[in-house]
């Protein structure tokens, strides 16, 4: 991707808006941290092209383990241990009717 001209999200502190979460352990910490990055996310310019799939270390107080690592994914395509709902609005199954 960077061959492309994308860049690398900054994985110094742990957003929802550049990090998936893919695992939660829980800490006496009361900060959250990035503990492991398994696939990089990158943007090009403002443009976010992928999320960067992260492990993450956080309070019980601010984060439940349980609820962050299986609640659906929104804007994602799929995923295979979590739900994931595309709210893309194109009903893409015209686009293979259209299709002689």
């Amino acid at each position: 991707m960077t061959d492309l001209g994308a860049e690398p999200v900054p994985t110094t502190r742990f957003t929802p808006f550049l990090h998936e979460l893919v695992r939660v352990d829980s800490t006496t910490s009361a900060e959250i941290h990035i503990e492991a990055v398994l696939w990089p996310g990158f943007k090009l310019g403002p443009l976010l092209i992928s999320r960067a799939g992260c492990v993450i270390s956080a309070p019980l107080a601010s984060l439940r383990p349980d609820v962050a690592s299986t609640s659906t994914l929104y804007w994602a395509y799929a995923r295979n241990n979590r739900p994931a709902e595309d709210l893309w609005p194109y009903d893409w199954t015209l686009v293979e009717s259209d299709v002689p």
